[in-house]
């Protein structure tokens, strides 16, 4: 069967693969101040990228209807008990950022530019509230669109390198 594409977009955003998504920030960082810019590339886009802040909730969004095989690690697949109690706890390790379910402050604290990637901190972190951000983003050509996590580390005073 020969399938000829007619220049159809599905091609989704890639992200810089040499991009480390780990950034720290001072908490003394004022609002405004910019994380980092954000870059994807998208090799079947005449028109821009649009970037977005994708809320954390662990339910899965249903709007898009290519599965993610990458997401489905729910913790619902317990196997029966022939294995003994203790190793049926072990599959948890895997995805420490389910950690912290209080994500809704999260997409408060930071501002993404929809066109430009950048990443600013929409008020100035406070590490008694908490110390790792985690943000999802995502880049969006208009048909296919693809998701990184950025972890965000804020640094108390103290901490000097």
């Amino acid at each position: 069967v020969r399938v000829t594409v007619l220049d159809k977009n599905d091609v989704a955003p890639t992200w810089d693969p040499g991009q480390s998504w780990k950034f720290k920030i001072s908490e003394e960082a004022p609002p405004n101040t910019v994380v980092t810019v954000l870059k994807a590339y998208d090799p079947d886009t005449i028109g821009t990228l649009t970037y977005t802040l994708v809320p954390n909730h662990h339910h899965h969004d249903h709007h898009h209807h290519h599965p993610h095989p990458h997401h489905h690690h729910h913790h619902h697949h317990r196997r029966p008990d022939n294995r003994g109690e203790s190793s049926a706890d072990d599959d948890d390790d895997d995805d420490d950022d389910d950690d912290d379910d209080d994500d809704e402050g999260t997409q408060s604290q930071f501002k993404l530019h929809p066109t430009t990637g950048q990443l600013r901190l929409a008020e100035a972190l406070d590490r008694e509230t908490k110390e790792r951000y985690v943000l999802r983003v995502r880049a969006d050509d208009g048909l296919q669109h693809r998701d990184i996590v950025l972890n965000i580390q804020s640094l108390g005073r103290e901490e000097d390198p």
